[in-house]
């Protein structure tokens, strides 16, 4: 088995996502992590912090690693465990403050990746992509959690991401979306239009 399947496969445990703290569709974030391994992203940001992933994107970037939740709720034992060796800081914040911000921006300036999925509000979302956009890297990425037009919660759980992903004109955008999973992973019982991945890259 691949380095990168065997990876992902390793976070897909009923333990964590029947406790909702690994929310993804197995399609999406194998092809994600493909990609991500191709990318070989240097310093990323992760906003909203669900342990798993953070740990997932760690083993495929090299530099500095920094996640930021609200919550706390074990992240931090779980993250010092699942992150040992790594250079990485993790921020219990509102990411949405100029605060946060300056503490991300203090453990490291500019990123090659930055993955949003924190507040799924419109505005929440906007907020997030506006605030640390400047810190992305001239060959960086930001990426979106949930913007699948037809997610099965959008709207409530699933919130309003895919609104702003429609609404976001400017830059080029990628779309990671399965409308089918082979139930590998399944939140709530649903295997179907569940989460969606989009990548933006500034022109």
């Amino acid at each position: 088995m691949d380095k990168v399947k065997k990876l992902v496969d390793y976070h897909c445990k009923p333990y964590l996502y029947d406790n909702y703290l690994f929310q993804q569709v197995y399609e999406e974030i194998l092809t994600f992590s493909y990609w991500l391994a191709g990318f070989q992203p240097n310093n990323i940001l992760e906003i909203g912090f669900r342990g798993s992933t953070f740990h997932i994107f760690s083993e495929l970037s090299t530099g500095k690693k920094v996640a930021v939740d609200m919550f706390d709720e074990g992240r931090t034992k779980m993250a010092h465990y699942m992150m040992y060796g790594e250079d990485f800081k993790l921020i219990i914040a509102n990411s949405q403050t100029q605060e946060t911000k300056n503490k991300v921006k203090e453990f490291c300036p500019q990123y090659d990746l930055i993955f949003i999925d924190g507040d799924h509000t419109y505005e929440g979302v906007r907020r997030d992509f506006l605030l640390y956009k400047d810190l992305l890297s001239p060959r960086g990425f930001i990426v979106f959690h949930d913007i699948d037009p037809n997610h099965v919660f959008k709207d409530n759980a699933g919130g309003e991401v895919y609104r702003f992903w429609q609404d976001l004109t400017s830059g080029s955008k990628t779309n990671i979306v399965t409308t089918k999973s082979s139930g590998k992973i399944t939140c709530l019982g649903q295997s179907e239009h569940f989460g969606g991945i989009g990548l933006w890259q500034a022109n």
